[in-house]
């Protein structure tokens, strides 16, 4: 018996189990790409979950903000208005008021840390009650001014006190 050589059946044999080979390594391929895409859709969904409740509580953060901002005026206007709180609270008490202010903001030491400020001098005349009670409410008021120094003089003609008040009213120059 003469036994051929299966010479095409091994051509076909190796180009299918090439084709297998290639067909291995594609899907091989896409499921590690799957995996992939699987973990970032994962994590997307992880963030869109943060998001959902960072947008319940931005509402309550954005307006702790601005109360925040109001704090620190940016404008002459925002000055004036300041000067404008301090004054009536001044004169609803009984007491005489004189504001002056420097030119020019400059940065002024806020517990190591430079901050943009405005050098004011209040001076207020009037009773000890009405003088306690106008620093209150000047500690009440929405602003951040800072006391570097209080002298409290003694009238020798009338009586009363007087007080002078040298500080700094804190500003956001960068806010427009």
């Amino acid at each position: 018996m003469n036994i051929k050589q299966p010479a095409l059946h091994i051509v076909l044999l190796l180009l299918v189990l090439s084709l297998v080979g290639i067909m291995f390594y594609r899907t091989e391929k896409s499921f590690v790409e799957i995996n992939k895409l699987q973990i970032e859709v994962g994590r997307q969904e992880e963030n869109i979950a943060k998001l959902a409740e960072l947008s319940t509580t931005l509402p309550t953060l954005s307006s702790e903000l601005s109360t925040y901002m109001k704090t620190l005026p940016s404008s002459e206007t925002d000055v004036a208005d300041f000067a404008l709180l301090v004054e009536q609270n001044a004169k609803s008490l009984g007491l005489v008021i004189s504001n002056h202010f420097e030119d020019f903001p400059r940065p002024i030491d806020v517990l190591g840390k430079n901050i943009t400020g405005l050098g004011m001098e209040i001076t207020v005349d009037g009773t000890y009650q009405g003088l306690t009670s106008f620093f209150a409410r000047i500690s009440a008021l929405p602003y951040f001014f800072k006391i570097d120094k209080i002298t409290i003089l003694k009238h020798e003609t009338k009586t009363g006190i007087k007080a002078i008040i040298n500080g700094s009213l804190m500003m956001n120059i960068e806010k427009k």
